[in-house]
């Protein structure tokens, strides 16, 4: 209850470490084993499970200079002595699905705060730690949601948590919902690759002008596409102008599908 009272908001992240260490070793300044990583790709995984298969994938970094978070590759890994003394920090956590955070670490762990670097154990009231909060849907269940929650779905939460419960069309109508899913999955997918290669066609000041006419890639997901196409194609894009219809082709309003046409000007730095 006491660390509750912190106020500190944080996530599972080991701090600008370029050794990721699990609860071991002489100076004990670890973080648990079963503190969880998130992945930039997000994905997560056991810090513990991290060093033990020596996974390599990007973690989110501080920069302390730049004041921004960035993605790293984790680069080592140090395994080291047992210890038996811990300190666990809970907060709240609007992203999770049971409202709240926390992780374990030794009294010695070093967090980055807004007053400097401290110990764990020196953490005060007074104190918030320097982090980010990210989470990700990714995946097939990313473009069902995109595809869906705008039309077919109703939103219901019973605590005060931030959690909700979602309800695809009165859970009666599973052969569409299947056939949607595919139709979402096969759109996205393709408008994606078709897109990331584009990106890889051009150089710095290059301008790609995509559309798209399915009713299926409303417009945020037309622009999340672009987003993780440019990403996979480890470019920088800027949007330079969204279009859509003309005068003479109207939306309907309360008809969010009649908004179809759109049209997005690019340009890579």
């Amino acid at each position: 209850e006491l660390f509750v009272k912190l106020g500190i908001t944080q996530i599972y992240i080991n701090q600008l470490r370029t050794a990721l260490n699990v609860g071991f070793g002489k100076d004990n300044t670890c973080l648990h084993y079963d503190t969880v990583i998130p992945f930039v790709d997000g994905t997560s995984m056991k810090i513990g499970d991290i060093i033990k298969n020596r996974v390599s994938k990007e973690v989110w970094s501080y920069n302390e200079e730049l004041g921004i978070f960035e993605p790293k590759p984790i680069v080592d890994w140090v395994v080291k002595k047992e210890t038996k003394k811990w300190i666990q920090f809970r907060t709240n956590g609007p992203e999770t699905k049971n409202g709240f955070n926390g992780f374990t670490c030794t009294y010695t762990h070093h967090c980055l705060t807004n007053h400097g670097w401290k110990k764990a154990k020196d953490i005060t009231f007074d104190d918030k730690l320097i982090t980010k909060q990210r989470m990700v849907i990714n995946g097939t269940l990313r473009d069902f949601l995109y595809g869906t929650i705008p039309f077919d779905c109703s939103l219901y939460s019973s605590h005060g948590n931030g959690t909700a419960r979602i309800t695809f069309s009165n859970g009666k109508q599973e052969e569409y919902l299947n056939w949607k899913t595919k139709m979402i999955e096969k759109a996205y997918g393709g408008y994606k690759e078709i897109n990331l290669r584009a990106m890889r066609l051009l150089t710095e000041g290059g301008i790609l002008i995509t559309c798209s006419c399915s009713y299926f890639m409303e417009s945020s997901m037309f622009c999340d596409m672009i987003m993780h196409a440019a990403m996979d194609s480890h470019k920088k894009v800027q949007i330079l102008e969204k279009r859509g219809a003309g005068p003479d082709h109207p939306v309907l309003l309360g008809y969010p599908k009649s908004e179809y046409l759109k049209c997005v000007v690019c340009r890579v730095i």
